[in-house]
């Protein structure tokens, strides 16, 4: 069973964010509080008590104060098995990160810390809205790796842009961002292609004419920089945005794109128990209410077999472990449309079929949504 805990506060807000967050923290203790009462409410939720991952994202987590993360994983222990806990991933911003803090998050149980560093270019973590400097991520990540070693994650984002606009200069700063990643410890990379979202300050700022979309030349060639230079530098992309040294693959994540069973908690976070999805409300105010009258606030999404097809190509065809055909229950799906698109991709070499296996190959892996969506019922 996997456990995922959305915490949702932030200092600021980025400009590209569209997760629920909130940057007013005067009710962070009665969230807590909602969040261990979710936590009594859902513990049987998988009918399963073994816990093998959890994961601490948001929003900011590392904005939880000391007494409020051990009350969080003490009513994760008084609730749970942790007999069979293999990883606890902790999101931090490098402002948040020093000695003290790092210490209290390993003492706490976090043995896998998530940096969101995205850049060390401080012209573009202005742009970005970030709240620290290229600086204050480099001693982040030195402090880190002498709590955590090199079982750090680090986010990276590329395909920016800026309201002035070069191509080559951006080229360039992902060039200098990989060089100086290259200095650290680290074992994993969470790479995102920066997508305008709605309702984000990039999408009024594209709709007022002060930002442009990138062409496509251009994010390929971001993606052809990614992918090349983290490979040049050990790391293994195993999914289309994550790439790990020594197989350091994040368990949580990996549960995720092999369509197993996890509970979210908190404001905002999403379950799914195999068979169907389920999605709490973002918003702090009601999410902290329905649990003072001990209900859940949340939708319930019934999943049809068309969707859970379409969901085992779309998870499958991200990872180096590809599609396992012997996984579609509905054998329907597998028709002549389906195995025409097949065929169709394997010809071109961005698909291999082997093994009742689907794979895409390298070349293959910046059109894996496309191919995906061809092969959808």
């Amino acid at each position: 069973m996997h456990l995922y805990i959305h915490i949702p506060f932030c200092k600021k807000a980025c400009h590209y964010c569209d997760f629920h967050f909130s940057t007013n923290l005067s009710n962070q203790d009665q969230l807590v509080d909602s969040i261990c009462k979710e936590l009594s409410i859902q513990s049987n939720f998988l009918q399963n008590k073994n816990l093998e991952t959890i994961y601490f994202g948001g929003g900011t987590p590392s904005l939880l104060q000391p007494a409020q993360l051990e009350k969080i994983m003490q009513h994760i222990a008084a609730t749970f098995s942790l007999v069979n806990l293999k990883e606890i991933t902790f999101e931090a911003n490098p402002d948040d990160i020093d000695q003290t803090s790092l210490k209290t998050w390993k003492t706490a149980g976090v043995n896998r810390l998530s940096v969101g560093v995205q850049s060390f270019d401080d012209t573009t973590l202005k742009f970005m809205n970030r709240a620290h400097t290229s600086q204050e991520a480099i001693k982040a990540l030195r402090d880190a790796n002498e709590v955590f070693g090199s079982n750090i994650s680090f986010d990276l984002i590329y395909t920016r842009n800026a309201t002035v606009f070069d191509e080559n200069q951006q080229h360039d700063l992902l060039f200098k961002d990989l060089e100086i990643l290259n200095t650290f410890e680290i074992n994993h990379v969470s790479a995102y292609s920066l997508t305008v979202e709605d309702k984000t300050a990039f999408s009024r700022w594209i709709e007022k004419g002060v930002l442009k979309n990138v062409s496509e030349e251009y994010a390929e060639r971001q993606f052809e920089i990614v992918t090349s230079g983290l490979q040049k530098i050990g790391f293994e992309q195993y999914e289309i945005a994550s790439f790990a040294k020594n197989k350091a693959y994040a368990i949580h994540n990996t549960a995720y794109w092999q369509n197993k069973a996890y509970l979210g908690v908190g404001p905002g976070a999403h379950s799914f128990d195999g068979e169907n999805r389920f999605a709490n409300v973002a918003n702090n105010q009601l999410y902290i209410k329905g649990l003072a009258e001990n209900k859940l606030v949340q939708t319930k999404e019934i999943l049809s077999k068309k969707d859970k097809f379409n969901d085992l190509v779309l998870c499958g065809l991200r990872t180096i472990w590809g599609l396992d055909l012997s996984l579609v229950s509905d054998k329907f799906f597998l028709n002549g449309e389906f195995w025409k698109t097949v065929e169709f991709y394997t010809e071109k070499q961005l698909l291999i079929h082997l093994n009742n296996k689907l794979i895409i190959t390298p070349k293959g892996r910046i059109m894996a949504d496309a191919i995906s969506a061809d092969l959808f019922a």
